[in-house]
């Protein structure tokens, strides 16, 4: 606290004494005398001098000195006040703000953990569902064939004799031939039945395997991705506590800083201002509220002398009523010292800014393993499981019986079951594309949502892929599926932000697959399958089960999209690959996570459901220029492709001039 202290004895009380002191002494003279002399008269004139020229500008100078002084300590009070004001509209209010918005995140991010841990608990609980209802089917499947060596024996028809008696006397050799086969026929229906059963048993235990490890890799893959979010928002909630405490100790040591200030300006304030105990002849030292009170008195007095002087000048005398009216006459208004209020303290608050809990990982719950199944190794006895089997209609009737005969091994013949497959294609006119069959022109597509029906409903919502979008507009974009059901998908393409998001007619193919593991009609195993992906970075997609041979994968988004996102591949092997979720513009990154679908065959000729297919991976030389590339004659093609990420920039593929051996591909980014 700065001060100004200002020593008024020396410039007033002296003179002010001496005045008197001659003033007693002039009056005595001019009683004693009874008439004006010249010394008399000079001594009055000097007296007159001093009232005016010492004295009066000594009183004025001391009460600016006190009324300086007084305003100067009340400043500092004011500076006290206007300093925590600073730090309640500064620091304060951008640190409530930054804990708002902090706070905003972390509540963002905390249901988005929720509504992914809603996920996560839907997909362990069908996942289980499939755990037992696979368990059961295969169990069924042992129990029909519990060979401890697993396939192939029960395939083998043995029989106790391997001979008939015939009487040759009584019966020729084709009759005893015919009686042989009479014996023998009994069997064959029921060995063609039970080997169709076990067939359908097999195949259906397969699915459901395959079926089952494809949702527990999408559980796994949404655990990670519910922990990885449940990181983020532990991270967010821990910035915002410690910038909570920080806030809070901020604003404690400014409030008591602030009370601190004004008690010591306020208490300096009152020890100049007073009342105070006078200290000396003159009175109060410092207290300006005393010396104001002495220089009013010195003043009056004076002034007084002053009209006495003046009136004796004039012819006057120094009588009892002169010195009355002099007194009357003298004001000391312009003496009075201004003493600013002390306003009211500031209400001194410390926010309660709260805390954010953290959140907890999600834990896989415990299931019985899928991955041995009851027929899987040598057992001594059927396996107990999850479930008991129930007892298929054929199982408790009886069985056919037949006399010892001699009959060949009978053996049964596999048959692969058949895939629903649907492929089917949005036809623009003006694109070019290759399209003799009229009937399966559906139109070509555009920005704005297209439904297309399945000619058969899928048992199960299928994985649809989306084509390799033509070039007949020139703004990128990206085609995505909007909706899926098990009937239909409704399909649309996605600009970027930064465009119109209004694109012109495209050709567009697609097709439509159930999950899991599937063979061609050569007995090639691919898989159509998907996973939930997070943004950010490569995330790494597992196969259910290996691919053989060089691996062609085409990815395609499942899931209505909040943002312009296109999907880039790397890391393709026999087990899985990654997939990023690219963003519209360079080195930024997609929010969320999507459900992408994926193909993945081993490269080659082949038909799947009577439909050829060519699978092909290009050598690295795709750019921005268009490149020719041919292929085995096909009626209708379609095209479906994934890309790589060779180049740091956003990019996907377009395509123009198909025909029924050859199209053109070039690399598209976004110019914006």
């Amino acid at each position: 606290v700065s001060a100004v202290k200002v020593d008024v004895s020396s410039h007033v009380d002296s003179p002010v004494n001496a005045l008197k002191q001659q003033f007693s002494e002039v009056e005595a003279q001019i009683k004693s005398a009874g008439q004006v002399t010249p010394g008399v008269y000079s001594t009055v004139k000097k007296l007159q001098k001093m009232v005016e020229s010492i004295i009066e500008p000594a009183i004025l100078e001391s009460h600016a000195a006190d009324q300086l002084l007084v305003l100067t300590v009340f400043r500092e009070i004011i500076s006290c006040d206007a300093q925590y004001k600073k730090f309640l509209a500064g620091d304060k209010s951008k640190a409530q703000a930054a804990l708002k918005s902090v706070k905003t995140e972390w509540t963002h991010c905390g249901g988005s953990v929720e509504e992914l841990k809603q996920k996560y608990s839907e997909c362990l609980d069908n996942r289980d569902v499939l755990v037992r209802h696979n368990n059961t089917v295969c169990c069924q499947e042992f129990a029909v064939c519990s060979s401890p060596t697993g396939y192939g024996d029960c395939e083998v028809v043995k029989l106790e004799s391997g001979f008939a008696g015939c009487n040759y006397k009584d019966m020729t050799g084709e009759e005893c031939f015919a009686h042989a086969k009479s014996l023998v026929a009994p069997l064959e229906g029921y060995f063609a039945s039970q080997d169709k059963k076990y067939e359908a048993l097999r195949f259906e235990c397969a699915k459901f395997t395959a079926a089952t490890k494809a949702k527990v890799a999408e559980c796994a893959y949404l655990q990670e991705a519910v922990n990885a979010k449940v990181t983020q928002a532990n991270e967010q909630a821990e910035e915002f506590n410690e910038a909570a405490e920080h806030t809070e100790a901020n604003c404690r040591t400014a409030c008591s800083d602030y009370k601190e200030c004004r008690a010591k300006t306020i208490s300096a304030y009152q020890k100049v201002v007073g009342p105070c105990e006078t200290t000396s002849s003159y009175g109060g030292g410092d207290c300006v509220k005393n010396r104001e009170n002495d220089r009013k008195s010195e003043w009056e007095a004076t002034q007084t002398i002053a009209c006495l002087l003046k009136h004796y000048c004039t012819g006057g005398k120094f009588e009892d009523e002169q010195v009355e009216n002099c007194k009357a006459s003298i004001d000391s208004y312009h003496l009075a010292v201004t003493y600013p209020q002390v306003p009211e303290e500031m209400p001194c608050e410390i926010p309660d800014c709260g805390r954010c809990p953290g959140c907890d990982e999600c834990v896989d719950r415990p299931y019985y393993q899928y991955e041995t199944p009851c027929y899987g190794s040598a057992l001594e006895e059927v396996p107990v499981c999850m479930e008991e089997p129930e007892c298929p209609e054929w199982c408790g009737g009886e069985q056919p019986t037949a006399a010892p005969t001699t009959a060949a091994p009978t053996t049964t013949t596999t048959t692969r079951a058949a895939v629903h497959l649907e492929v089917g294609q949005y036809t623009d006119s003006r694109s070019g594309t290759f399209e003799k069959d009229k009937a399966l022109n559906e139109g070509g597509i555009t920005h704005a949502p297209k439904t297309q029906t399945f000619s058969k409903a899928f048992t199960q919502k299928p994985v649809v892929l989306a084509g390799v979008v033509t070039m007949d507009g020139g703004h990128p974009v990206v085609p995505s599926v909007e909706e899926l059901t098990a009937t239909s998908a409704t399909m649309r393409l996605h600009e970027p932000d930064c465009y119109d998001d209004w694109h012109t007619t495209e050709t567009l193919a697609w097709t439509a697959m159930e999950a899991g593991i599937h063979e061609t009609d050569a007995g090639v195993k691919f898989e159509m399958g998907s996973a939930l992906v997070s943004g950010g970075g490569w995330m790494p997609v597992k196969f259910s089960a290996p691919i053989e041979g060089d691996v062609v994968v085409v990815p395609t988004i499942q899931s209505k999209t909040d943002e312009w996102t296109n999907l880039r591949i790397q890391k393709v092997t026999s087990t899985g690959f990654e997939v990023l979720l690219e963003a519209a513009k360079k080195n930024e990154h997609v929010k969320g996570s999507e459900t992408v679908g994926f193909m993945a065959i081993p490269a080659g000729d082949g038909t799947i459901a009577g439909r050829k297919y060519h699978a092909r991976l290009t050598p690295t030389e795709m750019t921005e220029a268009w490149r020719t590339y041919s292929f085995p004659a096909t009626s209708n093609p379609r095209v479906f492709a994934g890309m790589t990420h060779n180049g740091g920039d956003t990019a996907n593929l377009r395509m123009k001039g198909l025909t029924g051996s050859s199209l053109q591909f070039r690399v598209h980014e976004p110019s914006k």
